[in-house]
């Protein structure tokens, strides 16, 4: 079964078999980005892939058109004296294009990363790569799941919430951190 075909967890069991797949899968990386904000002009300043092996495949800062908010450096902590000499987006995104072009792409609340890759790409004027988005806050909330809650109900939990559920390091909301914690908490629910 290739990764694309499989059905979004509904429960513990099939969160098991989505993790045991994507961890057998060579073709899937985990991502995170961290961002100046969360609206229609935040941007990326930091991006991170690490491969299924834990191998980091891509670690780099980003320089937003527009200074970094106070509230997203108490966050990320990253300044904009970090990113003054980064590369910009576009420059970033076609350093990146090669890893992940038609490949699987894992990432905690993947919506979110989507659409900022989706943001900042579309703003920079250049095309998107063909990725197969999985979201591993779905499979872990389904994982997780209460036996209280309806059918195919279940709440949403942060990442430093899976990551500690499985004894892992905390990440700190910086992107690498936060893709190895990921690959982390996939890797922990393929082993159940």
């Amino acid at each position: 079964m290739q990764v694309r075909e499989l059905p979004k967890p509904s429960d513990r069991a099939s969160a098991v078999r989505w993790a045991r797949l994507i961890t057998a899968s060579s073709k899937v990386l985990f991502l995170d980005t961290e961002t100046t904000g969360l609206g229609k002009l935040a941007e990326i300043v930091d991006l991170s892939i690490v491969a299924v092996d834990g191998t980091v495949v891509f670690n780099q800062l980003v320089r937003p058109k527009r200074p970094i908010p106070i509230d997203a450096m108490l966050i990320h902590g990253i300044t904009n004296d970090h990113v003054a000499d980064a590369p910009s987006w576009g420059e970033v995104l076609e350093s990146a294009r090669h890893l992940l072009e038609g490949r699987t792409v894992i990432a905690y609340n993947s919506s979110f990363d989507r659409s900022m890759i989706e943001q900042c790409t579309e703003a920079a004027n250049i095309g998107l790569p063909a990725i197969e988005w999985h979201c591993a806050m779905r499979a872990y909330a389904a994982f997780r799941k209460d036996p209280r809650l309806p059918s195919h109900g279940y709440r949403w939990r942060p990442l430093h919430e899976a990551a500690d559920s499985f004894g892992l390091t905390i990440p700190t909301h910086r992107a690498l951190a936060d893709a190895m914690a990921c690959r982390g908490v996939v890797l922990r629910m393929a082993g159940s």
